[in-house]
């Protein structure tokens, strides 16, 4: 009798040797998809799908691709065109770990430009506070270029001595995080945005001293600081609508 190849099967025959050891299954959907989280390669397999979008489809689109972003990421190296591949090349979950790889080989100024774009490319940063935080304490000089755009200097240079920050979370872990805002509606859309399918909605408010912040951007007004540096950081629970 011959066994039925599944579709497990068939990506570990056919799919690049070097993505197979970065395959995960989705939670409450391994019968439907599995993701690849590869450093250079992020990606979804859909199953029960034909045409273009059938398996076999989906993995040889996959091995075309992914040797080519390989040559380009090396290309980048070799070249030390360091913002190409950390900003275009390398996947946003894994930026910072190469941040942390090679900013011994970045300039002054590409460091600072770098951290900025990658901490704000990056959605969680709370688990690894205590490494972002001894990044944006670098003695390296040039610090400017972490704020090199004409709006977020100017967003910082109007911000008081004393700065009011508000941050929204959805675990009482994720309270003492870097990323805040001056801007309380905004922290409260960072917890309703999410929906409010989990149990915690927690909107966290304090101030922090000027001198004391690592980087701010106009952008969502915000501002970057060690939550350590916030000496009373008050709780309220938004009520789920």
């Amino acid at each position: 009798m011959t066994k039925t190849r599944t579709n497990s099967d068939y990506i570990y025959d056919y799919l690049d040797e070097e993505l197979l050891d970065f395959i995960y299954p989705y939670p409450n959907n391994e019968d439907k998809m599995i993701k690849i989280e590869h450093p250079f390669y992020c990606s979804t397999i859909y199953f029960h799908f034909d045409g273009e979008m059938s398996i076999e489809n989906q993995i040889n689109r996959i091995n075309k691709s992914f040797p080519i972003k390989k040559e380009r990421i090396e290309k980048c190296k070799v070249e030390g065109d360091w913002s190409s591949y950390f900003l275009l090349w390398v996947e946003k979950p894994f930026r910072f770990s190469e941040f942390l790889k090679y900013k011994n080989k970045l300039t002054d100024e590409e460091y600072w430009k770098i951290l900025r774009d990658v901490f704000i490319s990056t959605e969680i940063q709370t688990d690894r506070l205590d490494e972002w935080i001894e990044v944006f304490n670098s003695q390296r000089p040039n610090r400017e270029y972490l704020m090199t755009d004409e709006e977020d200097l100017d967003f910082f240079n109007q911000l008081p001595d004393q700065v009011e920050i508000w941050r929204g979370v959805r675990d009482k872990d994720w309270i003492e995080g870097l990323s805040w805002t001056t801007d309380k509606e905004q922290g409260e859309w960072f917890v309703k945005s999410r929906g409010f399918s989990v149990d915690e909605h927690i909107l966290c408010n304090g101030w922090i001293e000027k001198d004391k912040i690592l980087m701010c951007s106009q952008h969502e007004n915000l501002i970057v600081c060690n939550p350590k540096d916030i000496p009373n950081i008050l709780i309220t629970e938004i009520e789920g609508e």
